[in-house]
């Protein structure tokens, strides 16, 4: 990476060695995109130098960092990214872009390695089970999606693979509202009453 210089956009390639003609049904030019929605792809990436930059799109091209949503950040800016490791989580029919910065004055050579899980999800069915895992009462891993411009393409994803775009959040003094609003939502929810999540 040359010294003051940063590339952003970058898809990864499904590996020569795993790719065979016709294996892989979406292509092989994005490894974390799948159009399965019961699989989730939990992404690390380890770069190094650790100083390296790592910012993210979702979807690809559209930059997430922002201060106070004005003001756009990156890889190519003062602040809106992250340095060395990356843990992001790939939500199905999206793609995500990743972008790496070099802030010295020096080139550098340098190498990404990916650590990740395929996880097979089911969307919760149970209202009180959701609202315990969104106050924190029932023990649950939680990741907070970089989204600060929620797109359009993120929303038709999620609408498509779980047939909504999320429970809303309520404080945990409203239990009756919310527990009403969560059963209301999963009724409506047509891939919900098909089994199909």
């Amino acid at each position: 990476m040359p010294a003051s210089g940063w590339i952003k956009g970058i898809q990864f390639n499904v590996p020569s060695t795993f790719y065979v003609a016709g294996t892989f049904p979406w292509g092989n030019n994005d490894i974390w995109y799948t159009q399965i929605p019961r699989r989730l792809f939990e992404v690390q990436q380890y770069v190094t130098p650790g100083w390296t930059r790592i910012g993210v799109d979702i979807p690809t091209g559209q930059n997430q960092e922002t201060l106070q949503d004005q003001v756009a950040g990156g890889v190519d800016q003062d602040f809106g990214w992250m340095r060395g490791h990356r843990f992001i989580v790939h939500v199905p029919n999206l793609h995500y872009g990743y972008g790496y910065g070099n802030d010295t004055n020096f080139p550098v050579y340098t190498r990404v390695v990916f650590r990740y899980a395929e996880q097979e999800v089911e969307l919760a069915k149970d209202p009180n089970v959701i609202f315990g895992v969104m106050t924190g009462a029932i023990p649950a891993h939680r990741v907070t999606m970089p989204v600060a411009s929620y797109q359009a393409s993120i929303r038709t994803s999620l609408i498509q693979d779980y047939g909504f775009d999320g429970f809303p959040a309520f404080p945990a003094n409203q239990r009756g509202d919310a527990i009403a609003t969560f059963a209301q939502l999963l009724a409506a929810n047509k891939l919900v009453q098909q089994g199909a999540i």
